[in-house]
């Protein structure tokens, strides 16, 4: 969470009773604090709808603010800024703007209510570290399929438990430090084509049970699936992969690695710390050098199944 700047009080054009303890609340700009409102009663939530002049949410703009349960967006924001909705702990409903092109560290960092579908807009170019971290009731993410070009941040669904499924554009390059740390309900994934490098605790404490690598796969950083407690299975397509230290650390349920034979003595020399999982994949070693000459004439219709 990032730390709280001094900055001037929110210009609130109107507010408006919306009913069934609801408080329209129309933004336009500033910084919107718990006291901002104070003849609202307890028991009384706000909508937020930002106005149409405003085209970037300050950084801190709406931090802590906990009476917020929805925000509404228009397609003039392109910027929503650091920590700007963090903390929003009773935030329930969010639906991202086509032309946003820029989500800070922090933007929505522990909406704990914030649940249900959160769309990328094809339009964003870059998302910031923790930017959806410690969301914990967010069940689906999906990138636009049109997206071009974006840059991802570390830890950005870090700790969202109850997230279960991720789209992802095709033409992303990597799956940031952490990203998918502590996400103990993401089962399966599907790394698209085009990812080259899985970088430090991307998949650390996660729910992964089985997940396949893709040909264009060339670096796995330190700790990738450390503590994947249900991580069974794990199929290689590249041969030409480097690997870091502990990829596999306490990863007590992986039994099945499909892997280039060349690429086993690199898969040992970086679990020489892990004793446990040398002996027990080395124990099956010469076994999967046979099995291993059937798998790869059949990877293409391995691979043609993960694609459909």
């Amino acid at each position: 969470m990032g730390d709280n700047n001094e900055q001037e009080a929110a210009d609130l054009d109107a507010m408006n009773n919306d009913g069934d303890n609801l408080f329209e609340v129309i933004y336009r700009g500033g910084r919107l604090s718990n006291s901002t409102i104070y003849n609202i009663p307890a028991n009384v939530f706000i909508r937020l709808r930002i106005d149409l002049s405003v085209t970037k949410i300050d950084a801190y703009a709406c931090q802590y603010f906990v009476k917020l349960t929805e925000v509404i967006f228009h397609g003039n924001v392109t910027e929503i800024g650091r920590d700007a909705f963090d903390g929003c702990s009773n935030l329930e409903c969010v639906e991202l703007p086509e032309g946003l092109l820029r989500l800070d560290d922090w933007a929505f960092g522990y909406c704990t209510s914030l649940n249900g579908e959160i769309v990328i807009p094809a339009s964003v170019q870059s998302i910031g570290d923790n930017a959806f971290g410690w969301c914990k009731s967010v069940q689906r993410v999906i990138f636009a399929p049109r997206t071009t070009s974006i840059e991802l941040g570390h830890h950005m669904f870090s700790s969202c438990t109850n997230l279960r499924s991720v789209t992802f554009p095709q033409n992303l390059r990597s799956i940031p430090r952490r990203c998918f740390g502590g996400c103990t309900s993401l089962i399966n994934i599907r790394i698209p084509l085009s990812v080259e490098v899985i970088e430090i605790d991307a998949f650390s404490g996660s729910g992964i049970q089985s997940i396949v690598l893709l040909e264009n796969v060339h670096q796995i950083h330190w700790d990738a699936f450390r503590d994947c407690l249900f991580l069974k299975k794990v199929t290689f397509h590249s041969t030409t992969l480097n690997f870091a230290n502990n990829i596999f650390s306490n990863c007590p349920s992986l039994t099945i690695i499909m892997i280039a034979p060349w690429l086993w003595p690199k898969l040992f020399a970086s679990m020489n710390r892990q004793p446990d999982f040398i002996i027990k994949f080395f124990q099956q070693y010469h076994t999967k050098i046979f099995a291993f000459n059937e798998w790869w004439v059949n990877r293409n219709v391995h691979q043609e199944d993960n694609e459909e």
